[in-house]
């Protein structure tokens, strides 16, 4: 489980180990009470009112307490066991004991593999590496400069969802797909353009998903660029569009030979105020090594260690149980 970070977050974690510690010892407790018993009450029958031994021969009335035998009962070894605590309760607190060493080891199971997928061997650029990032392209609508007002320019309400996924391996990209599909805001209408970073091929979709035009990575110019945005129903005409298109085709061009420049230069850092120019809103982005998620570790090592882990801890459960339900029938045999 994870907690913030700060004060609250360590009171959460000790507050979980706490609880945690307080229930071991409580099936613990459970366990040795249905397991061990007084050396007395496995020899010989007791007196039920005070627990003195008696022997084979039981008489009317105990000689330890004067209680009459016929109303405070006898205790047998049997018994005794079974009012301490049954088979059932045993087992159960075995089970709550190794659930918790379970979460231990899960714990165990995170950090092992967080701290291989985060070593320099792993992250570092020694194998290949998968990223993501999904964003949302925008056109500077505003302008701090003389020469432009401070009211928004309608002509450039529209924005590109973005979804870049590659892999790269010392820098190099060896495989991906890039989804840029144009809309002007609050309209249904639509225009894809689908990336092949490997076979370095783009594919242009309009709101049908029929095919506009196919081609490769040098077939990028400002033909194709105004096609995409009239598909989309946009006009390109307006003076700011110069700087669009330029920025458009900038972005096609590379996420072909850069994704990582993309992401870096279209997230509005130094960037001109220059009506049209398209930046980045913001979004989520991930990487880590390849079979992973979002930098999560790569599957055989979680696989492994969770294997392990587990093995362990199921024979150590079923060894336990079988333990216990051992003594259990010796006691009452």
């Amino acid at each position: 489980m994870f907690y913030g970070s700060g004060f609250e977050g360590q009171l959460g974690e000790w507050l979980t180990y706490g609880i945690s510690a307080l229930a071991i010892l409580v099936c613990l407790g459970v366990i040795a009470r249905a397991l061990l018993v007084p050396s007395d009450v496995r020899r010989v029958c007791c007196c039920g009112g005070c627990g003195y031994a008696m022997g084979d021969r039981i008489p009317e009335q105990c000689p330890e307490c004067g209680g009459r035998i016929a109303k405070v009962g006898v205790s047998t070894p049997a018994m005794a066991v079974r009012l301490r605590g049954g088979l059932g309760w045993a087992l159960l607190a075995w089970s709550v004991i190794c659930g918790s060493l379970a979460q231990v080891g899960w714990g165990y199971v995170q950090q092992a593999a967080w701290a291989a997928a985060m070593s320099p061997g792993m992250m570092g650029g020694s194998g290949p590496t998968q990223h993501s990032w999904q964003t949302k392209f925008a056109p500077n609508r505003f302008s701090s400069g003389a020469r432009s007002n401070t009211q928004p320019t309608d002509d450039l309400n529209f924005r590109i969802d973005g979804s870049l996924s590659w892999v790269s391996d010392g820098g190099t990209v060896e495989s991906g797909t890039v989804t840029l599909t144009l809309q002007r805001n609050g309209e249904a209408k639509q225009a894809t353009m689908s990336l092949d970073l490997a076979e370095r091929t783009f594919e242009l979709n309009d709101a049908s998903d029929a095919v506009v035009r196919k081609g490769g990575a040098a077939d990028i110019d400002e033909t194709l660029l105004k096609l995409w945005f009239e598909k989309a129903d946009i006009d390109t005409s307006g003076p700011s569009f110069a700087r669009v298109i330029a920025d458009s085709k900038r972005l096609l061009s590379g996420s072909f030979d850069d994704p990582e420049g993309v992401q870096s230069g279209f997230s509005g850092f130094g960037m001109t105020d220059e009506l049209g120019a398209l930046r980045s809103q913001g979004g989520s982005s991930s990487s880590g090594p390849v079979g992973g998620m979002g930098g999560m570790p790569v599957p055989e090592y979680w696989t492994v260690r969770t294997q392990l882990v587990g093995g362990i801890l199921g024979l150590v459960y079923i060894t336990g149980a079988v333990l216990i339900w051992w003594r259990h029938r010796r006691l009452l045999a």
